[in-house]
């Protein structure tokens, strides 16, 4: 039975495909002709659990083959990259040598072959840019026993401008100021001009270039402006300089020496959040803001001074500093009181140009009259004092200081509060006996203004 079954076997015309039971090798088995005639008829159905092959099979090992190439996505052109092929077995002995190439050989460099090591798996090599200046994708091309794979690499030249750094925001007319150019490699040999396009050329000068020496990155000019304001862009692109692009340059303004802005009186509420113009007028002990600025930005600290015709009236911060950053603003103008309307002018002052702003200060709240009844009282009694104001008080009250020119005699709470809507409020006085009839005043005050009653206490 055996001997039927290896002629069929030799006889047959197809391959047996088995993995061999030592290693991790695949191996392929294949039937060879046997010379020696066909055999017998089968008898039977009777193969063994064992697998007896014939002498004349014999394994064969499959080959290794390139399974990837990994390489970078891109680089820039004056680095270095590693890339790697990688087989799909360990490579056989005396290795894999696997052929290298590229769409555009004028792109890249990177050796012609690269050797995978008997028995590994895998192997790196170095690529990089033919050039400084190299830009746009190449496709690195790894073949081996015709299995190709490839790689498709960024390459961003090392000319390219990364910055344009050091201007400042605001620059003044007839000046100038150092900026300095950064390219993303380290210029080569000679080193390198770094081409500089400026928009607005009437409002100032720059180089037509700007050389970065061999082995640096960075390279100085120097912007001059002319005698108008303007605004300066300077573009290290071409491209984007023809197109006027809003991106890729780098933005100066050019200003001119600042003036005075037109002041205004504002009321704000909630930290100047919402402001309105009133009329340039204000009550007496109250407070009211200047809008003071300049027109526009400027490089150095501008200095604006303030003054008041009448200070005991009406008083405001000796002086405003503005610069790039800050060039209007808020300023409070504290008032005293007052028992009839009075006009107070505000100065401001930069460099030789002058504004003014009108303020009338007008009579607020005020102690229209204070009174005690009875006016004369035996001591260790009470007597009752009045204050009145000129106007009803409004949402809070108004806070009326009272004080006894005997506070031994007249004793007497510190102060009282006239209600919302109120145009007077009552207050008590306590006194003590007394020997011989005394004479106490009474005060009342408020905003700087006052008020007394005289109360005689008697024994």
């Amino acid at each position: 039975m055996r001997k039927g079954m290896a002629s069929l076997i030799v006889t047959g015309v197809f391959s047996l495909l088995l993995i061999w039971p030592q290693g991790s090798d695949a191996v392929e088995m294949r039937a060879l002709p046997n010379k020696s005639g066909p055999a017998g008829p089968i008898q039977g159905n009777t193969i063994g659990p064992a697998l007896n092959l014939p002498k004349n099979v014999r394994p064969v090992t499959i080959p290794a083959e390139l399974d990837a190439l990994t390489s970078p996505a891109g680089f820039n052109s004056w680095q270095t990259a590693t890339a790697t092929v990688t087989l799909t077995k360990a490579a056989p002995t005396g290795g894999a040598t696997i052929v290298l190439s590229c769409n555009d050989p004028s792109m890249l460099a990177f050796p012609p072959t690269v050797a995978v090591p008997a028995g590994a798996l895998s192997q790196t090599f170095v690529v990089s840019a033919k050039s400084f200046a190299t830009s746009g994708q190449a496709i690195l091309i790894a073949s081996y026993q015709g299995i190709v794979k490839t790689g498709n690499i960024q390459v961003y030249p090392g000319t390219r401008v990364t910055t344009i750094s050091g201007l400042p925001n605001y620059l003044k007319t007839a000046s100038q100021a150092a900026a300095t150019v950064r390219i993303a490699g380290i210029a080569p040999a000679g080193g390198w001009n770094v081409p500089l396009y400026i928009r607005n050329n009437s409002d100032a000068v720059v180089p037509a270039s700007v050389f970065i020496p061999a082995g640096q990155s960075t390279g100085s000019f120097t912007i001059t402006s002319r005698q108008q304001a303007g605004m300066i862009l300077i573009y290290s692109d071409q491209q984007a300089y023809q197109s006027s692009s809003s991106t890729g340059c780098t933005r100066v303004q050019v200003v001119v020496p600042p003036k005075l802005s037109n002041p205004t009186f504002q009321i704000c509420t909630q930290n100047t959040s919402s402001c309105y113009a009133p009329t340039a007028q204000v009550e007496s002990w109250k407070s009211i803001n200047l809008s003071i600025g300049i027109s526009g930005p400027y490089p150095e600290p501008t200095v604006v001074t303030l003054t008041s015709s009448n200070p005991q009236v009406a008083t405001v911060t000796p002086s405003v500093t503005f610069n790039n950053t800050y060039w209007y603003g808020m300023v409070p103008i504290s008032t005293k009181a007052v028992t009839s309307p009075i006009p107070v002018t505000i100065t401001l002052k930069l460099g030789a140009e002058t504004k003014t702003a009108q303020l009338q200060v007008i009579p607020g709240f005020m102690v229209n009259g204070v009174s005690i009844a009875p006016s004369s009282v035996k001591g260790g009694t009470h007597a009752t004092g009045t204050v009145t104001l000129n106007k009803a008080a409004t949402a809070g009250g108004v806070q009326i200081s009272l004080t006894s020119s005997r506070p031994g005699t007249a004793i007497l709470q510190a102060g009282v509060t006239v209600p919302q809507g109120q145009t007077s409020a009552t207050f008590s006085i306590a006194t003590t006996p007394v020997t011989a009839s005394t004479n106490t005043v009474i005060t009342a005050s408020f905003a700087g203004l006052q008020k007394t009653a005289n109360l005689t206490v008697i024994p």
